[in-house]
């Protein structure tokens, strides 16, 4: 048996028993409240995964760079990762949309908790922009955060094997090592949302040099640079830089120049090397 029942406020009840043991005629009996109401879709931070920094309040966010939303019902609950086609990533993710000033950004991937997306190149010259998530058609809160033309962003640092540099395993000096950025600008000639980085593979629009910071005098040195361009199968906006690894391990930097003795923003990261 079973009845179905709606409240004042439109919400839906149903109720329904049957028999479970017909030997002794007992029953069972179930409520059941039906809520269609759709959730509020919420932004509640927009972070840069290698710092982990709210742009709303930090430095800002710059064009080309990666960065994580976060917040309640953004999208499916099941994680969802980015569609390319023809090499170039979907606006649209199981019916997630990301706006920047109300246009439509490329998606990494989405989920009920989390976006990862690349901040678009048309953010250039911009001081602010405003950001803001739909799902299935129900829009978020609005966010306005400000925005750099340059915000170094260190994705990662590997060894000559491509395995992750770390004190547990470090590089052999004079190796050839990698770092992946982002929020570095554009390439020359420039790159669009959302496609696949392929070959050729563009140099960056600013040159960059990697500072070590010498651990026995304080000062820094340049190391030799051997590859700085679009990082291959990445999406435009991330760049591989490949160094040669210094003799100690030390601290680093990734810095763009701008012209002599003239350094832009700077990503610090840890290099660490056998002894």
């Amino acid at each position: 048996m079973v009845g179905l029942a709606i409240d004042a406020q439109g919400l839906g009840y149903v109720a329904g028993s049957a028999i479970s043991n017909p030997a002794t005629g007992a029953y069972w009996a179930y409520i059941a409240k039906v809520d269609s109401t759709q959730q509020p879709v919420t932004i509640q931070s927009i972070v840069s995964p290698d710092s982990s920094q709210n742009p709303a309040t930090a430095g800002g966010i710059a064009p080309g760079e990666l960065l994580q939303i976060t917040g309640a019902n953004l999208g499916p609950a099941t994680p969802a990762p980015g569609i390319v086609n023809s090499g170039v990533l979907a606006t649209s993710v199981a019916g997630v949309e990301v706006t920047f000033d109300g246009v439509t950004v490329p998606l990494l991937a989405v989920s009920a908790q989390q976006i990862e997306l690349m901040t678009p190149f048309e953010l250039t010259g911009k001081l602010t922009t405003t950001i803001q998530v739909q799902y299935n058609g129900v829009k978020s809160n609005a966010v306005q955060v400000p925005v750099a033309a340059i915000e170094v962003q260190i994705l990662g640092v590997f060894n000559d094997d491509f395995t992750p540099n770390s004190a547990a395993n470090p590089a052999a000096a004079g190796s050839e090592m990698c770092l992946y950025a982002g929020g570095v600008g554009n390439a020359n000639p420039p790159s669009q949302d959302g496609h696949v980085n392929g070959p050729p593979f563009e140099p960056l629009a600013l040159p960059v040099q990697v500072l070590w910071f010498v651990p026995q005098t304080g000062g820094a040195d340049t190391l030799p640079l051997f590859f700085a361009g679009s990082a291959p199968g990445t999406v435009a906006g991330i760049f591989q830089i490949n160094f040669a690894a210094p003799s100690a391990s030390g601290g680093a930097e990734l810095a763009q120049v701008l012209g002599p003795n003239t350094f832009s923003a700077e990503g610090s990261f840890q290099i660490y090397v056998k002894q």
